[in-house]
């Protein structure tokens, strides 16, 4: 439901169309169209009953029967449906007044724009209705009600009946360093050493990659772009969605270290080993996690000689790169951000940081919320996976992964909503950031705590919470204009503002997706050819004479399809 949803969005189609899509019209292409599709006397008892319209992000499944059985039923306490949370009522839907108009902005050479009788989402504050939100130089200098004063010289945007959003924040990617799974040239996100600190993201930035804007255009302006491979990957840095070169997109460099705890071992301890495991392998995985604290205690035995050196005025030890990069990290002045996902995983990385003395981030967290407890009485932010995927565990219930915010927020754990995806996926999954927290909304995480996980949090944990996050004055002029809630799929993007700078929501699938509109347009009314013409004609040149001797063996050529086989027994 959540792909039918983006046809309304992005096709241009009504709900009920797009409905039809993934109910009736399939039914009817596999001729079972009598029997499936719909509701209707007669048909197969195939029901489903959500709590809200199934295009709604908010809603979950609570029944679905199938040929009249019951297979599955949402547990409650008091064997009750669970209302849709929020309310419905204040979540315009496309097709109602500011769907169909467009917003205009004109490119202010001095950058001064007064955003005016817009619905404003703060996210650090209360919503402000009839509001004004005012820029100049890249900055927000006010946000307020009506009466809020402008500068004259300030282009006004009339945004009544528009929403305005701080833009998102995807708090771990691989944008800009993967472009092509198939194509290893655009693979810039990972290098094979196991410990690589000093290598930094921002050095690989493809600043032109497709990613960037389809990603933009959904509404995620800031990026922590992180590396990966080995067990300590490198350093990433934080990203605006907008620049020509590197420098220009990055905002903030370094800003945490990668480290990856080793995966537990889950599988059958009696199953075949894989080459080179070793007779142990949890012997083998103890063993890195040890070379992970190894390699800490270096960098703070390097950088404490090389101190002690300084002090004295002496020669300093020989500089090694990886011991120099390390060291900020090892002395706890940056955060170092942890690869786990399952629940001892976790727990490895918060007693290695424990050991260590580090600051420390979770990122992944698919089992987080088995390990709630710990992660509060550490204090340590978990920067969640995303939750459009299965469950971490075979035992785990269905709902594990939609409902670990939820699960996290009770328990008093800080965190944030990160994209997820594997390989390639992991620079492209950016994208779909709003429904990742539109899910925990729906099993249960309140719905200014899912804003929160997309702006405020992420910023408050990567240590940009001064700049970027949320709409306040002295902030990043980092803006997200909509014709409804930025969490519903079926919600159009307007207008996007990054650094002050007005941005149209585009990309080569949007541009694409028009021009062969126009095309189809073109050729509805015979102004363009639909380029599927038989091809023309061509005479044949005239045969030469055949000889006599290869007449016997050249006649079963001149013959019909048909009767070639028969001819060439004889």
């Amino acid at each position: 439901n959540l792909e039918a949803a983006k046809m309304v969005k992005y096709g241009g189609v009504t709900e009920a169309q797009a409905l039809a899509m993934i109910t009736i019209n399939p039914a009817r292409e596999l001729g079972l169209d009598r029997r499936l599709g719909s509701i209707e006397v007669g048909k197969d008892a195939d029901i489903v009953l959500f709590n809200a319209h199934p295009f709604d992000a908010f809603a979950r499944c609570e029944l679905a029967l199938i040929d009249g059985e019951v297979w599955f039923q949402r547990p409650e306490k008091d064997n009750t449906f669970a209302p849709r949370p929020g309310d419905h009522a204040t979540m315009p839907m496309p097709g109602r007044g500011t769907e169909s108009r467009n917003l205009e902005i004109p490119q202010n050479p001095k950058g001064t724009y007064a955003l005016v009788k817009a619905t404003l989402h703060p996210v650090s504050g209360p919503d402000i209705a009839d509001g004004t939100l005012v820029i100049e130089g890249g900055k927000i200098t006010a946000v307020g009600g009506p009466k809020t004063p402008f500068p004259p010289a300030a282009d006004v945007i009339d945004a009544q009946g528009f929403d305005i959003w701080p833009g998102l924040i995807d708090a771990g990617t691989r944008l800009g360093l993967y472009e092509i799974g198939s194509l290893s040239e655009t693979h810039d996100d990972a290098d094979s050493a196991q410990f690589q600190p000093e290598l930094r993201t921002s050095s690989a930035l493809y600043t032109d990659s497709e990613q960037i804007p389809v990603t933009r255009a959904n509404g995620v302006l800031i990026a922590y772009v992180q590396p990966a491979g080995g067990l300590i990957s490198g350093q990433g840095c934080v990203i605006g969605l907008d620049g020509f070169v590197p420098r220009e997109l990055v905002l903030a460099d370094p800003v945490a270290l990668n480290v990856t705890i080793p995966p537990r071992i889950s599988r059958d301890p009696d199953a075949p080993r894989p080459r080179g495991e070793g007779p142990d392998p949890r012997q083998r995985r103890r063993e890195r996690i040890e070379s992970i604290k190894e390699e800490f205690r270096r960098a703070l035995a390097y950088d404490k000689v090389r101190a002690e050196a300084q002090a004295r005025q002496a020669p300093a030890p020989y500089p090694d790169p990886r011991l120099v990069a390390l060291a900020p990290y090892a002395k706890g002045e940056r955060p170092v951000i942890f690869r786990a996902d399952h629940r001892e995983e976790i727990l490895d990385a918060l007693k290695l940081a424990q050991d260590l003395y580090l600051k420390a981030i979770i990122s992944g967290g698919a089992e987080a919320w088995k390990a709630a407890d710990a992660l509060k009485t550490a204090n340590v932010p978990v920067l969640v996976a995303g939750t459009l995927q299965l469950p971490a565990g075979p035992t785990d219930p269905y709902d594990a992964s939609y409902a670990n915010p939820a699960r996290l927020y009770e328990a008093g754990v800080t965190f944030a909503i990160r994209s997820n995806g594997q390989g390639p996926e992991q620079a492209t999954a950016g994208r779909n950031l709003p429904y990742e927290a539109a899910i925990a909304v729906a099993f249960g995480l309140p719905e200014p705590e899912a804003l929160k996980a997309i702006t405020l949090n992420p910023a408050k944990i990567l240590g940009l919470a001064d700049q970027v996050g949320s709409l306040e004055a002295g902030k990043r002029a980092n803006l997200v204009i909509t014709a409804g809630h930025i969490l519903q799929p079926t919600t159009e993007i307007k207008a996007l503002f990054l650094n002050g700078k007005p941005l149209p929501p585009e990309s080569k699938q949007t541009l694409l997706y028009a021009r062969y509109r126009q095309h189809l347009a073109e050729v509805q009314i015979g102004a363009s050819p639909l380029g599927i013409d038989p091809m023309p004609a061509f005479p044949l040149a005239p045969s030469s004479p055949v000889p006599a001797s290869t007449s016997a063996t050249n006649a079963n050529h001149a013959q019909p399809a048909g009767d070639r086989t028969s001819a060439g027994r004889h």
